[in-house]
């Protein structure tokens, strides 16, 4: 009994942790205009006082289930910035340079290759910066790869191979990289399994004979990016 109380406590502080150091982008100037801090955002003193939290909550969760490490994000640290991290976390602002990021089916048969795309605000692209593209199964990177861009460039396409094992969900992040570490961040999902009714996410599409092409095209590609594998039509 006990020792199972202890490995759920390691998993919650892995967990934990996980969500500590390896969160890559949070667009604080949001986060503080829901919370009533205004758009100058909180003061330096409040700031702090969170870090020193949040890190002696980390401390005693080491201490108490024999946790002595936590990996680095490897794209984090790779990037630059204090620690693999940015120096200033209110210039990572998700969503600010990298508008969407989407695969090009909902699902994958094992061994299809998979395409990625990542749409940007071309008016925010200079040309100094590059764009990585990781995807992982849990915390191993399956597949990488990295492109400078151009100036006003307005999307990313890449074309990876992943493992051939079937019924396997992995993360697929964007990063886009400056001189000083990371600016922006966005992430989506691929599913690759041969039975869609391994993991069936439903979706329904209705009245398509009151739609235009277009209209019905733009339907079926939002529910794509939704990464939708059973479709309900009705005919009414």
């Amino acid at each position: 009994m006990a020792g199972s109380i202890t490995f759920c406590l390691k998993e919650k502080a892995k967990e934990f942790l996980r969500r500590l150091y390896w969160e890559p982008g949070h667009n604080i100037k949001e986060q503080n205009r829901k919370e009533g801090f205004g758009q100058g955002g909180r003061k330096a003193g409040q700031m702090k006082m969170e870090m020193k939290k949040a890190v002696k909550a980390a401390v005693m969760i080491m201490a108490v289930t024999g946790i002595t490490a936590v990996p680095a994000m490897p794209a984090l640290a790779e990037a630059g910035g204090s620690g693999g991290f940015p120096e200033k976390w209110e210039e990572v602002s998700v969503g600010a340079s990298l508008k969407d990021i989407y695969t090009d089916k909902s699902m994958y048969s094992p061994g299809e290759p998979v395409t990625v795309t990542v749409e940007m605000n071309s008016h925010k692209v200079t040309g100094e910066e590059t764009l990585r593209l990781q995807i992982r199964h849990l915390d191993t990177v399956v597949w990488e790869q990295e492109r400078q861009l151009s100036p006003g460039s307005s999307a990313g396409h890449f074309v990876a191979s992943l493992p051939g094992e079937d019924f396997q969900g992995y993360a697929a992040e964007a990063y886009l990289v400056g001189r000083d570490g990371v600016l922006d961040y966005r992430m989506t999902g691929i599913d690759v399994s041969s039975d869609w009714n391994r993991f069936p996410r439903y979706g329904y599409i209705t009245k398509l004979d009151h739609r235009t092409d277009a209209e019905i095209a733009a339907t079926l590609t939002r529910l794509k990016n939704h990464h939708i594998n059973g479709l309900f039509y009705y005919d009414v």
